[in-house]
């Protein structure tokens, strides 16, 4: 199939591509799928159907199909309609909820590809775990025909739930242009991301005892849902040289990226990171711990990881801090390895995977 005749619908019913992130339900997930998806619609015709405000920004190039004030039943029912008169090529859930949408469209058009990313696993969360979220996960990596990981290891778990699952990895990318290198001479730390359980911000408080010298922590980000979670870290924060600067505009990010001498993030569970590349594109060492994906993500040479403790983030902070010319030296290695992660090969593999996958429907179908 040529490339522009393919049809893709992409379901994300968890969070609008086009809204604005770092708060609530909106993070990394609709920064990727704003990337990804107005440079895939380049060569493929992509219709995106999400919940969301029709007066927010558009997605370069896909049409936004909000369905608003619906029960998940009637969601699944429009797209079913649009199906039916646009007859998509190819199906893409992003996020449980969304799978849980594309299983019963297939269970309705057996014949239709349908591929799904999780970005997030509950399985592998270490802290609370929705239990009826992690079966119907399970059920998603038995029953759908592809999914998309953005890192080995997380492939590796997915076939330790699953076996028998089919599953490619694809990295995501980092706008380089948007995130310019520049060498740093500050002494600020920084946390991006939603102020969430899962983000183990507690623990880069609790650290913060142990900081030599002079120090500010800005964190970026606002409360998740979960808002008694935020009061409790600022309660925490209170006695050290700590700034809540809430929900910061992703063009705006870079800035604070610049401004920091590294990029923590204390997570219990990441399946990406995707600021981490943002940071390292602006020639920013990560820390993090070692038990988390960020790791694969980072490389030996553009971050420090740790054993999950609050000693050992101390000690790999206060290494950068107070180490000058090893900082410099993680922060160009940063820059380098960011370079490798474009979204224009990012959008490419997709589509290739699209491709092979829609190519293999029709032969199993006796298409020609």
């Amino acid at each position: 199939m040529e490339n522009k005749k393919m049809k893709v619908c992409v379901i994300s019913y968890h969070a609008s591509p086009a809204t604005s992130v770092g708060a609530g339900s909106s993070g990394g997930m609709s920064v990727y799928l704003s990337n990804l998806c107005k440079r895939i619609s380049r060569d493929v015709e992509v219709d995106i159907f999400c919940r969301g405000i029709k007066k927010e920004k558009r997605v370069e190039n896909c049409n936004l199909v909000y369905l608003n004030n619906i029960s998940m039943a009637e969601f699944t029912e429009e797209i079913m309609r649009f199906h039916a008169k646009k007859r998509y090529n190819i199906l893409h859930s992003h996020y449980w909820l969304s799978g849980v949408i594309a299983n019963k469209i297939k269970s309705v058009f057996p014949s239709l590809p349908w591929v799904h990313s999780f970005h997030t696993i509950e399985a592998l969360k270490k802290v609370t775990g929705d239990k009826l979220r992690i079966e119907k996960e399970r059920e998603i990596m038995r029953l759908c025909d592809f999914i998309i990981s953005p890192t080995l290891k997380e492939k590796e778990w997915i076939k330790k739930l699953c076996p028998k699952a089919s599953v490619g990895v694809i990295p995501h990318g980092v706008c380089s242009h948007n995130f310019p290198f520049r060498k740093d001479g500050s002494r600020n730390m920084l946390f991006v991301g939603r102020v969430d359980p899962v983000k183990g911000i507690e623990l880069l408080i609790e650290s913060l005892r142990f900081i030599k010298g002079n120090f500010t922590l800005n964190i970026a980000g606002g409360p998740s849902k979960d808002i008694s979670y935020y009061e409790d870290v600022k309660f925490m924060a209170s006695r050290y040289p700590v700034r809540f600067l809430g929900k910061v505009p992703h063009k705006e990010l870079y800035k604070l990226y610049q401004d920091s001498c590294m990029l923590v993030l204390p997570s219990y569970y990441e399946s990406f990171g995707l600021v981490t590349l943002e940071a390292m594109s602006c020639g920013r060492p990560v820390i993090g711990f070692s038990d988390t994906y960020l790791s694969e993500v980072v490389g030996k040479k553009a971050g420090v990881f740790t054993n999950r403790n609050t000693r050992g983030l101390a000690g790999a902070i206060n290494f950068l801090l107070n180490n000058t010319s090893k900082r410099y030296d993680f922060g160009k290695g940063a820059r380098k390895r960011a370079s490798a992660y474009s979204w224009k090969e990012t959008s490419r593999r997709y589509i290739e995977i699209y491709g092979k996958i829609i190519k293999e429907y029709a032969c199993n179908n006796g298409a020609s």
